[in-house]
């Protein structure tokens, strides 16, 4: 129907006004909430497919030659990637996951795997180790901001646009400690970057990371008051108004 310019309603409209005459009040709403949820979906498909039909930008990059082994070349392809996808318009979100990796690729004083080291028992030499891979794995994530603030569109920076969370599942390894995640978000003209915010301390009630997920999604538009065990938002990260 997309492609003929109509609606899946409009076959059907003669029978639908036929069967609305013989229905009582109640099936009678029913029935037209159901043809207002089709509607829905066929202006949010038009919707896509003007979006697919739209010209993107075009870009200039250079394919690596040859892809050497280790998580930090995979981090760098894969951020250059993503960084290439937002300024392409070829999508507006993206999941990046690093799984557990023993080769971390040659990073000066690194002897062991990432996984090992991070059991690190506070043992110093590993700890040291471990913060040579740590600090390699941002320089890359440093990399691809540094990509996205110098591509531009509508007359600002991708990264104005752009929200970009980084995390981790644990804050202490060693332990399996999920306690106070240390968090990263960058990006978005709407925050107030460059600060330090401690939201969960024994002096304060803790909170969970998911009232930032709220505060994100409402600065994009979304009128979203609940994701996951959600208690608020974090709103005290935006700019004030």
């Amino acid at each position: 129907m997309l492609i003929e310019d109509r609606s899946i309603l409009d076959g059907v409209i003669d029978e639908i006004s036929r069967l609305n005459k013989t229905l009582n009040s109640e099936d009678q709403d029913k029935l037209d909430r159901f043809a207002t949820s089709v509607r829905e979906v066929e202006q949010g498909m038009q919707s896509e497919q003007l979006w697919l039909d739209t010209p993107k930008p075009e870009v200039e990059y250079e394919l690596p030659e040859r892809l050497s082994p280790g998580a930090i070349t995979q981090i760098r392809c894969g951020l250059k990637i993503a960084a290439l996808a937002l300024e392409t318009d070829s999508t507006r979100s993206i999941t990046f996951s690093l799984g557990q990796t023993a080769n971390v690729g040659n990073i000066p004083g690194v002897a062991r795997g990432y996984h090992d080291l991070s059991h690190h028992g506070k043992h110093e030499d590993k700890l040291a180790q471990l913060l040579s891979i740590e600090t390699a794995f941002i320089k890359e994530i440093a990399d691809f901001l540094t990509q996205l603030n110098s591509a531009s569109e509508s007359g600002a920076s991708i990264l104005d646009s752009t929200l970009v969370l980084v995390g981790s599942g644990m804050s202490n390894g060693s332990s399996h400690s999920c306690r106070h995640l240390p968090t990263l978000l960058v990006g978005g003209d709407r925050f107030s970057h460059g600060q330090h915010h401690v939201v969960s301390t024994r002096q304060h009630k803790a909170q969970p990371l998911s009232n930032l997920f709220v505060t994100m999604l409402q600065s994009l538009g979304l009128e979203r008051e609940k994701v996951g065990p959600s208690t608020g938002t974090l709103n005290q990260l935006l700019k004030s108004v």
